[in-house]
């Protein structure tokens, strides 16, 4: 079941969610007619986006800036998209009702461009990792694109919000957000370990999944916004204080 147990939520409290999840698909339709949209929405490695920066052509500049949001609506394939929009579905609604869909809108994109930052730092010379190599020996930059790490934000905002929320329930047993997130979070440290996924991917997740936690951590300490009261007992945030 879904955290908030409804698909209400994302249609009527929650519209900013589902404007990113449309825009994502929409974006990937087109790209379904329009291949080459997707390597211009793409993030080039740290290289390659700093001699955008240090050409001095303008459109090149102002390419290569905005392409660390535009990477995050990109995705490769349906099962990239699905998986994505999946979590982000789960989890996105209560962050929404909590910071506010304006609030929530650019705390995404703020995730988007950290998490991209992240990627061009550990990217920032060629590796074997950041090029592929055509039959004719032609070295080719690979591309960073996906909504991943600003959805491993959004996963830490979820789980500094609301660490006690059942998110499953196996017959008597209550699963809590605590649990399921950090065993999904320790499964991506596996897979980086085991070379399962790519170094580069890796820390962009981290760096999703540390910036949500740091941005949620300070709101919820510093009681700067009051936090959604969406779980009843099973909730562990503060109350909100009237004055």
């Amino acid at each position: 079941m879904t955290p908030l147990n409804t698909l209400q939520a994302v249609m009527r409290v929650a519209p900013m969610t589902r404007w990113i999840i449309i825009a994502n698909v929409l974006f990937f339709a087109i790209m379904s007619f329009l291949p080459g949209l997707r390597q211009a929405m793409s993030l080039m490695p740290g290289y390659g986006f700093m001699q955008l920066i240090e050409s001095g052509n303008l459109l090149y500049m102002l390419s290569a800036a905005l392409s660390l949001v535009t990477y995050a609506f990109a995705h490769a394939d349906i099962f990239h998209l699905l998986s994505n929009m999946l979590f982000f579905f789960l989890l996105a609604p209560p962050v929404e009702i909590t910071l506010g869909s304006r609030r929530f809108l650019h705390f995404y994109l703020m995730l988007s461009v950290l998490s991209g930052l992240a990627f061009l730092v550990f990217t920032a010379s060629p590796t074997p990792g950041t090029v592929v190599f055509d039959e004719s020996g032609m070295a080719t930059p690979v591309m960073m694109i996906g909504a991943s790490g600003a959805v491993m934000g959004v996963m830490a905002a979820f789980l500094v919000f609301w660490p006690r929320a059942v998110m499953l329930e196996l017959f008597a047993l209550k699963v809590r957000a605590l649990y399921v997130i950090g065993l999904y979070a320790l499964g991506q440290v596996h897979s980086y370990l085991s070379g399962s996924i790519a170094a580069e991917t890796f820390w962009l997740h981290l760096a999703g999944f540390v910036s949500g936690a740091v941005v949620s951590f300070i709101i919820k300490e510093r009681k700067l916004l009051p936090i959604a009261q969406l779980y009843g007992e099973d909730a562990d945030s503060p109350t909100e204080e009237k004055e």
